[in-house]
This record gives C-alpha cells, structure tokens and sequence, in this order.
C-alpha cells in the first residue's frame, strides 16, 4: 500500500511532470513492440497512454484522495506554517503549508503541502485549506506519510465552512421572504430553507436560535394552511 500510495502521491502533485513519464511506459514499449514483431496490434497501447497522460492531469488528485480514504489510516495534522509559493492560480496566491501529522500510533512527522495540490475530501467540494494552528483530521497510509487527505467533514474548519454555506442559503432566503412576505414562491423557499437548516445543523448552532427558527417554521406553516 506504500508503494501505491508514493505512486499516486507522485501523480497527483506532479501531473505535468507524470504527463511524458505515462506517455513513455506506454509508448516506448507499444512501439519496440512494434518494431520487434511487425504487428500492429501493440499500437492501441500508445492510445491508451495518450488518454491516461490527459486524465491523470483532471482526475489523479481524486483518485489519490478516494485511494486514501479508503484504504488509510486516520490520524490528525496542524498547519505550523505557510510561505508563498511565488505562483498563482485563479489570480489567488499559491502558499506552501508546512504541517505536524500526529499518526494513529503516536508519532509526530513533519510534512508539506501547497494549496493548489492538497488533497481534501468529500471529492468534489470546494473546502478551504485548514487556518493555520488548528487540528483537523486525515488520512494517510503508514509507510509513506507524506501523501494525506485532509477530511474536511469531520473536521473542526470543514463544520464551519458547511454551516456558513447553509447560513448565506437560509439568509438569501430569508431576505426574499422579507420583501415579499405574501409571495407563494419566497414563502415555500424559505419553509424549504428553514427545515433544511434545522435538519442538518440544529446541533451546530445556539439552542436559543434553533428554537426562534423551529418557531419561525411553524408559523410559516400554520399560515399557508
């Protein structure tokens, strides 16, 4: 599992440099064959490097992530520091993060990521890179603990950023209502908006503001009947 985690690790934060290596294991043997035996029907090999030089580029930090969630072991990390990386993407600044990986036996290594490369899930979700000083949950696979994913959903700063999401939601919602309390459509998106708070993040927030948006709800249905 190490090896194949170095491996992917090496595909997911190199996909320019993995780009010629892929193209090479697949073509430089396709076409010695080739040359070799006269038969064409080793040919299709160099299709298929073309194909997976191109999808490793969008999809190795996904597979890499999927990989370590997997089949890693969980343990927990803290950024201690960060400097530019003197590139952009996005014309947002790339940083360096240098991290404390505690793994599940104790041990305390030292590890790097950058913004760009850092593998988080859920796959697919826009979650921030952790703030600096906070401890947050991973998974790695002993041997080669370099290679993380940081798991955004159980940890501390993945909660909040989901609560903010569904509090900017309930709010838009909110305000549409505000200006058009007897609109049909704005009352059933914020009935809809206030039982979808309620049910995901009732525990996250104050009782006392649980309990005025319950109130809130309740109203909104007693008056539509």
């Amino acid at each position: 599992m190490a090896t194949l985690s170095a491996v992917l690790y090496f595909l997911s934060q190199h996909p320019y440099w993995s780009f010629p290596l892929i193209l090479g294991l697949c073509n430089l043997p396709a076409v010695a064959l080739y040359k070799w035996t006269g038969s064409d029907r080793w040919l299709w090999w160099c299709f298929v490097g073309w194909l997976a030089a191109f999808a490793n580029i969008f999809v190795g930090r996904l597979a890499n992530t999927s990989f370590l969630e997997a089949y890693g072991s969980q343990g927990s990390a803290v950024i201690v520091g960060s400097a530019p990386a003197h590139a952009s993407f996005n014309e947002q600044p790339i940083l360096n993060h240098t991290a404390v990986l505690k793994t599940a036996d104790g041990r305390d290594l030292e590890i790097g990521f950058d913004t760009l490369t850092a593998s988080l899930y859920p796959l697919g979700e826009s979650f921030a890179v952790p703030p600096q000083g906070e401890r947050f949950v991973v998974r790695y696979v002993p041997g080669f603990e370099r290679n993380i994913a940081i798991v955004a959903e159980r940890s501390a700063f993945g909660k909040r950023q989901r609560l903010a999401e569904a509090r900017a939601a309930l709010d838009q919602a909110a305000a549409q209502w505000a200006l058009s309390p007897r609109n049909p459509q704005f009352v059933d998106e914020y009935r809809g908006a206030l039982r979808s708070f309620l049910d995901r993040h009732r525990g996250d927030i104050d009782p006392a503001l649980a309990e005025a948006l319950e109130r809130r709800r309740a109203a909104l249905d007693a008056a539509t009947r």
